[in-house]
């Protein structure tokens, strides 16, 4: 990564330069190389500017902020170009029929900045929606018939009013309707 700092109307310090280049390697972990930066730091009357420019890639990413303090713009700005990467990456994820993603400076893999997150096992990931379902005692024809009314519907789990156990009628491929009983019957 090559950043370079640049001072306007404000005496040049190496702790601020070195600040600069420390907050800006903690987005580098989200691009690929090459990264080109750029960061203007400059004072205007009462306020403290930061404005940093970054390319990786063919994508080029600006954000700018004003504080009261020089250090607390070069963090919002950063934080802010943190955003900006984090969703320019989603971005490019989601698109279909784009190129092999080592080519891609947004798409590389990143570790999870976020420690704090749990770390779920390989079965949890897989469930991709929970629902919760009233089951109402029906009779086996009234499933059906409320299954041929609601045709988006492929799934009804019910209890037999006759037996109290526990059923499942499904929408097959071929159209037709199956039924799972429930205890051994």
């Amino acid at each position: 990564m090559r950043i370079s700092v640049t001072f306007r109307h404000m005496e040049p310090t190496e702790a601020i330069r070195e600040y600069a280049e420390r907050k800006l390697l903690k987005v580098k972990r989200y691009l690929d190389e090459p990264i080109e930066s750029n960061v203007v730091l400059s004072i205007e009357k009462y306020r403290n500017i930061a404005d940093v420019t970054l390319s990786a890639g063919r994508n080029v990413l600006n954000c700018k902020e004003e504080t009261d303090d020089i250090y607390s713009a070069i963090d919002k700005s950063v934080d802010k170009l943190e955003r900006q990467v984090k969703k320019q990456k989603e971005k490019t994820r989601g698109k279909k029929g784009r190129g092999k993603p080592d080519h891609d400076a947004f798409v590389a893999e990143a570790e999870t900045a976020d420690v704090a997150v749990e770390q779920q096992p390989e079965w949890e990931k897989r469930i991709a929606a929970t629902e919760v379902a009233e089951i109402k005692p029906i009779g086996l024809e009234e499933a059906v018939i409320w299954m041929d009314s609601h045709a988006t519907s492929d799934l009804l789990v019910f209890t037999d009013s006759d037996n109290r156990k526990i059923h499942v009628l499904y929408r097959r491929k071929d159209g037709d309707l199956g039924l799972i009983l429930a205890g051994g019957e």
